[in-house]
């Protein structure tokens, strides 16, 4: 590693891809910390081309460094390393990964963040267009997200050159997946093909899946050119059809077609993801869990619970003792509603051919508590799903929700095939707190569903299907990215008794 490049004193390597190697420099002249690009132009220059070719790049980066924006990485300086030719670029150093490693690794964004992510993208592209600036290789290896979720876009006006994509019209190199027709074809490009390339990265974040896909590059420019990917609801059924009409515009052929602004199609996604939420709500079934037993549990000592059964029967009680009711009745409609609760456990719990043929109880949950992670009390509640009321508690699978968590204020919400199970507060101090709950499933193949709510934070639903076999013990471990905002699960064997302290 060289001690210096330029007036750059290189303190690490924080990088290496083809283009060159990345490092972590220090400015003398300001003593401030900037990521240094080193660029080796690998292609074959003619004889007279390359000092064409350096000012044309010095004029790009000029034109780049110009581009003042909260959501682009900003260059500070442009130069060559010296007998070896290479150039360098001094820019903005910016903690964070970027979106190609999240995606490669499996990673995911919450719808929220999806949204927020291309909201924030398409405005810097507006910026930089409005400004003359079109990037031309908007990837998800040139978007970089920082620790607080925020994306920033690196190398505008940079990367083609060090392609030599401007010294060879007609040809490209590097996969084209997120080229535009007109970058595969050589037409003339302007602000609607980043606008193409960022429709790519919206459709990769909704499916998991990248639109144009092929085992070489002429199989790859083939599709870019003539066959319309997939909707994305094809793949992703949770998604609506107010987002394939998005992604076919986005991605549509013809320039003309596409929208007139990158803002157009951040306006149209913020509103296909509200009416999704909307619709989202109004299909999810409500809790029978009473507000105010959550709360009472909630406000109580973190070490103990209570066991009790909540259905509807009290809710009415207490509207028929509220103000404007004879106290008469509403005492007696109390004294019935204590019977039924009395009542309700044998009543769940007798045999399937036993119990008496129309509805039946559609939930029973322990009232919540919460525990400090590692701490030596985990109280679980139990539940049984909407639609599980025939299945014999004897014979049913038992799955222990464990997930540890630092929010403050929040809310999640588990669902069996689609059928909401469980749905909890969830309230801390800051601190890590672990919050588990036992539920009772039925034998079989299931969809177990988990959303959290915190702010905007978390806001997304995912999901993981499972087989679950009569009497079975199943933990499901949750686990939350803040980088990512996304929720990781997993089904995990139960711990065995003795190893619990």
């Amino acid at each position: 590693m060289p001690k210096t490049i330029g007036r750059y004193e290189i303190l690490e390597e924080v990088g290496r891809g083809s283009m060159g190697v990345v490092y972590k420099a220090r400015d003398p002249r300001i003593g401030r910390t900037v990521a240094l690009k080193t660029i080796a132009f690998s292609f074959p220059l003619g004889p007279g081309e390359e000092e064409e070719f350096l000012q044309r790049f010095y004029h790009e980066a000029q034109v780049a460094g110009r581009l003042n924006h909260p959501n682009i990485v900003t260059i500070y300086d442009v130069g060559e390393r010296g007998a070896d030719g290479d150039a360098y670029i001094a820019m903005e150093f910016v903690t964070g990964t970027n979106l190609h490693e999240l995606l490669a690794g499996g990673g995911r964004l919450p719808l929220a963040q999806v949204a927020d992510v291309i909201e924030k993208l398409a405005q810097a592209l507006d910026y930089a267009h409005d400004n003359g600036v079109v990037h031309r290789d908007i990837k998800p290896a040139n978007i970089l997200l920082t620790e607080n979720g925020q994306p920033k876009i690196l190398d505008f006006g940079i990367a083609r050159l060090a392609a030599g994509g401007l010294t060879r019209p007609g040809k490209f190199f590097g996969t084209p997946n997120y080229m535009s027709p007109e970058q595969v074809t050589g037409a003339q490009v302007d602000g609607r093909t980043d606008q193409f390339s960022l429709g790519v990265i919206l459709y990769q974040l909704l499916t998991g899946e990248k639109p144009f896909a092929g085992d070489s590059v002429t199989a790859i420019s083939y599709q870019v050119v003539n066959v319309d990917p997939p909707p994305p609801s094809k793949l992703n059924p949770a998604l609506r059809p107010p987002f394939d009409r998005i992604v076919r515009k986005v991605l549509s052929k013809s320039v003309t077609d596409r929208y007139a602004r990158c803002a157009d199609l951040a306006a149209d996604l913020l509103t296909a993801i509200g009416e999704w939420r909307e619709s989202a709500e109004k299909s999810t079934p409500p809790t029978l869990v009473s507000r105010e037993d959550a709360q009472a549990a909630e406000s109580g000592p973190a070490e103990g619970g209570k066991r009790g059964i909540t259905f509807l029967a009290p809710r009415f009680g207490q509207i028929l003792a509220g103000r404007g009711t004879p106290l008469g009745i509403g005492w007696i409609a109390f004294l019935v509603c204590l019977m039924l609760l009395a009542s309700a456990p044998f009543l769940l719990y007798r045999s399937p051919a036993g119990r008496p043929a129309g509805s039946q109880p559609l939930g029973l949950l322990t009232a919540p508590s919460a525990t400090r992670a590692g701490s030596g009390t985990n109280f679980s509640g139990i539940g049984i799903a909407p639609g599980q009321a025939t299945v014999d508690p004897a014979q049913a699978a038992r799955l222990r929700v464990a997930m540890a968590h630092r929010f403050t204020s929040g809310k999640i919400e588990v669902r069996v095939d689609g059928a909401t199970l469980l749905e909890d507060r969830l309230r801390g101090k800051g601190t890590k707190i672990r919050f588990v709950r036992t539920l009772l499933v039925a034998p079989g193949s299931h969809r177990v569903e988990v959303r959290v709510t915190s702010g905007k934070t978390f806001d997304e639903i995912e999901g993981i299907q499972g087989e679950f076999r009569p009497k079975e013990q199943k933990v499901l471990s949750v686990s939350l990215s803040p980088i990512s905002r996304r929720l990781r699960m997993r089904f995990e064997e139960p711990e065995p008794a003795g190893a619990r302290r």
